[in-house]
């Protein structure tokens, strides 16, 4: 969803409210999305959800961003 970041937010909602096996995915791709509108607070949340979950494919760069 380039250039169309509020509608890639309803979109990784939407699914993390339907499918379970790529939370992980989903939960670190709307926190990039969300770092991206310099919403700093659920970009953190997001990523936390993401480590949590056990998603392997964060970018130790983009970890370290929030101190994670």
């Amino acid at each position: 969803m380039l250039n169309r970041p509020e509608e890639a937010i309803v979109a990784y909602s939407e699914s993390l409210k339907y499918e379970s096996k790529n939370k992980g995915l989903f939960y670190y791709e709307r926190s990039k999305t969300y770092h991206g509108l310099n919403k700093i607070n659920e970009a953190k949340a997001d990523l936390q959800q993401a480590i949590n979950i056990g998603f392997a494919g964060v970018e130790p760069a983009y970890r370290q961003q929030f101190g994670l």
